[in-house]
């Protein structure tokens, strides 16, 4: 994205500095984020990145504002130790008393993200993800996929979601299995061609991520057209070759090229014509 837009790239990391492990393979400011992890002391830190000149910001993880000390979950528990201590009936009658002030603030943050996403910031958010099960008749007990911890509705303003399991290596889960991954991943079809499957994600993604958004054409990848080259070479040596080279090709790549397949057949059919 950097390299179409300009501008410096933030790190938000609340994760004790592990993104400085990443910080000898890419250029990034580093801010170290410590609780507490209010949805405005996130707007705070993300204006900070801002006002030192960061187009890019990545949050990682946007999780404690739901769950981590000072968070959400943690500022509502708090006002109802204090007003209620274990009086559970009381807790129960000021529970949307307590919700109030967080969930006012968090809009408020989304709302910032949002603006600053019209003006041209571009956002990576990286939440935790939670694995859910559910008992299930003569099956025990069912995993039934992996969600993002949080209730905040900022995941719905992305214009792109998916997730990430353990062992990605980097490789977005686009088109997950289960019906309640599928809720939390989105893939608009103007990024289908761009997260061809099995690819991960890398910089000339984001590249061609940011050609888009700013509404311009994304430039032919090179690999893929020295690829389609070669397509073509094989398809004048008959259908049998293009076969057996389409099939030695990685999904990832016969889907980059996909398009371009007719195109190959029609010169295989043409040099087998008598």
């Amino acid at each position: 994205m950097q390299r179409v837009t300009g501008g410096d790239i933030a790190l938000v990391d609340t994760e004790a500095k592990r993104a400085t492990a990443y910080d000898c393979y890419f250029k990034f400011k580093h801010l170290d984020f410590a609780p507490p992890f209010g949805p405005l002391d996130y707007m705070e830190a993300i204006s900070h990145c801002l006002k030192q000149g960061a187009r890019h910001v990545i949050v990682d993880s946007t999780t404690h504002e739901h769950s981590g000390p000072g968070g959400v979950m943690d500022q509502i528990n708090r006002y109802l130790d204090e007003k209620c201590g274990d009086d559970f009936a009381k807790r129960d009658r000021l529970n949307m008393v307590a919700h109030k002030g967080p969930k006012a603030d968090r809009k408020e943050l989304n709302n910032f993200v949002i603006q600053a996403g019209r003006d041209g910031v571009n956002f990576i958010f990286c939440y935790r993800a939670d694995e859910r099960v559910k008992p299930v008749q003569g099956q025990g007990i069912q995993n039934i996929g992996m969600t993002p911890e949080t209730t905040s509705k900022l995941v719905y303003e992305m214009m792109a979601m998916f997730l990430l399991s353990a062992a990605a290596d980097g490789k977005p889960i686009s088109n997950p299995a289960t019906p309640l991954e599928k809720m939390f991943t989105k893939l608009p079809v103007q990024f289908r061609d761009m997260l061809a499957a099995g690819e991960p994600l890398s910089e000339d993604l984001g590249q061609k991520l940011a050609e888009w958004a700013r509404g311009g054409a994304s430039k032919p990848d090179p690999i893929v057209e020295a690829m389609a080259v070669q397509g073509i070479a094989k398809a004048e040596g008959g259908t049998e070759a293009l076969k057996g080279w389409w099939s030695g090709l990685s999904k990832a790549h016969q889907h980059a090229l996909k398009d371009r397949l007719p195109e190959f057949k029609k010169i295989a059919e043409a040099k087998a014509a008598p």
